[in-house]
């Protein structure tokens, strides 16, 4: 192999680490950004399960945006609310204390 083949190559690779570098940092591939507002997804959960929004939190899943806010009822109850940050739909309620209780049991299985 010459040299300016060996160069080349070298230039190659460098620059594929570099690009994957940047994209481990920046987490991979940037997500898009909801259509529903933080406040409109709270709103929505607070209707569902009634009640007030505790915390919300965005993720991604599926390839979007998903809100997951917790919501407590007036008699104390937890609510976890998934709500799709683009077309405002409920995906799933469930009660946050059981979600909290089966870890615990996973965690209490592994020791």
């Amino acid at each position: 192999m010459n040299r300016k083949a060996l160069f080349s190559l070298v230039g190659v690779i460098t620059l594929l680490g570099v690009a994957g570098v940047g994209f481990a940092a920046t987490g991979g591939l940037t997500a898009a950004e909801p259509t529903l507002s933080e406040q409109e997804a709270m709103n929505i959960a607070e209707e569902r399960v009634g009640g007030t929004a505790q915390t919300i939190e965005q993720e991604n899943e599926g390839g979007g945006p998903v809100y997951e806010v917790l919501v407590q009822q007036s008699d104390g109850e937890m609510k976890e609310v998934e709500i799709d940050g683009d077309s405002g739909e409920v995906l799933e309620v469930e009660n946050a204390d059981k979600e909290e209780n089966e870890e615990n049991e996973d965690e209490a299985d592994e020791n």
